[in-house]
C-alpha cells in the first residue's frame, strides 16, 4: 500500500490512479507506509522520537529550575535567620558593654568617695592607759558645772552640728564616754553643750545629756 500525496488515500501498489481523487500515482511522489489506523483517518505516523526528546528536555529544564529555586530559597532563608541571630547577639553585646561602662563609672565614683577625707573628722586620742585614766577622771566632782551624759554611745562632735565629725579611736570606732559620765561644761550653742574632754573642746547634744551644777 502507498499513500496518495494529493488526498492521503491508501492505494494499492498495482493501481496507477487514485480511486478517490484520480491522482496519477506513478507521476506523483508517494510514500509507502505500513497500514495503520490513526484517529482522524489514514495518515503518515507522527515523528514521536523528536517530540519526546523536546518534551524530556523541557521537563529536565523545569526540574533544574525547581531544584535550583528551592535551594536558593532555603539558602536565602537560612541567611536571613543567621543575620537575625547575629543582630540579636550584637544588641546583647552592646547592652552588656553599656552595663559594664555604667558599673565602671559607679566603681570609679565609689573609689573617689572612699579616697575623700571625711569633713571635720580627725582622730584625737589613741587607746592608752594615760587617756583611759583621763577619761575616768572626767567623772570626778568639782565646783565647775558638769554636763552629764544620759545615753550610750553619745558622740562628741567637733562642732554643734549632726553633720560634723566626731571623736574616734585610731581604728575608726566611735570614742564615746560612758553613760553617766560628767564632763566639764564650757558653754552652749542652741541645742548643744560645749564640754572639755581630754584637753579638747567638743559638743554634745542636749537630747542625750543634761547640765548639772
Amino acid at each position: 500500500m502507498i499513500t496518495c500525496n494529493k488526498c492521503g488515500q491508501q492505494v494499492s501498489e498495482n493501481n496507477r490512479f487514485c480511486p478517490n481523487c484520480g491522482n496519477d500515482m506513478q507521476n506523483s511522489t508517494n510514500q509507502q507506509v505500513p497500514q495503520q489506523n490513526y484517529q482522524g483517518g489514514w495518515s503518515n505516523p507522527p515523528e514521536r522520537k523528536n517530540n519526546n526528546a523536546i518534551l524530556y528536555a523541557i521537563i529536565g529544564i523545569l526540574v533544574v529550575l525547581i531544584i535550583g529555586g528551592g535551594g536558593y530559597f532555603v539558602i536565602s532563608s537560612n541567611n536571613k535567620e543567621n543575620e537575625a541571630k547575629l543582630e540579636k547577639l550584637r544588641e546583647k553585646q552592646e547592652a552588656l558593654e553599656e552595663k559594664n561602662e555604667e558599673l565602671q563609672e559607679k566603681n570609679e565614683k565609689l573609689q573617689e568617695e572612699k579616697s575623700k577625707p571625711v569633713e571635720n573628722t580627725k582622730i584625737i586620742v589613741q587607746k592608752s592607759a594615760e587617756h583611759s585614766a583621763a577619761h575616768r577622771a572626767a567623772s570626778a566632782g568639782g565646783t565647775t558645772p558638769k554636763v552629764v551624759i544620759n545615753g550610750t554611745g553619745v558622740r562628741l562632735r567637733f562642732s554643734p552640728s549632726l553633720s560634723s565629725g566626731y571623736l574616734t579611736w585610731a581604728n575608726g570606732a566611735t570614742r564615746a564616754p560612758r553613760k553617766g559620765a560628767r564632763l566639764t561644761y564650757t558653754g552652749e550653742t542652741s541645742d548643744w553643750y560645749q564640754v572639755s574632754y581630754l584637753g579638747q573642746l567638743f559638743y554634745v547634744s542636749k537630747e542625750y545629756s543634761y547640765l548639772e551644777y
